[in-house]
């Protein structure tokens, strides 16, 4: 199992998945790709929040042994269970759908983040000359 940097970034967002308020979190290895994912549902000690702690864990567990996110996520949403609204087939459904949604958001960061770095370097180098 690949190890966690002691530091990590990550995104948090919340939404309403079938009815409930959950709060999701992706956490990045330093490459940009996802370590780590945890949801926290509004229903605390309920089965429900149980059952999302321990899909969290197993999705974890494999993107640490590097089984990447698209796989993962292809498995997860194949399935349709309640709790489900319309917008969602069922609460695994809708925080693989908002994991997905960060990934990218954390993507597009990086890319930005990219971008900045070499137009301020090729500034400095250009005005250099």
């Amino acid at each position: 199992m690949k190890p966690l940097p002691p530091t990590r970034q990550g995104l948090t967002r919340r939404e309403i998945i079938c009815g409930n308020k959950v709060f999701i979190t992706v956490n990045f290895f330093e490459n940009g790709e996802p370590c780590e994912v945890f949801a926290t549902v509004a229903k605390i000690g309920s089965t429900l929040q149980g059952f999302v702690n321990v899909v969290c864990i197993l999705v974890s567990a494999l993107l640490r042994n590097g089984v990447p996110w698209s796989e993962v996520r292809e498995k997860l949403r194949l399935h349709h269970f309640v709790p489900s609204d319309d917008k969602d087939s069922s609460i695994v459904h809708g925080i693989a759908r908002v994991v997905d949604e960060l990934i990218g958001e954390w993507k597009n960061f990086l890319a930005d983040r990219k971008k900045e770095e070499y137009n301020k370097n090729g500034n400095e180098e250009h005005n250099a000359q």
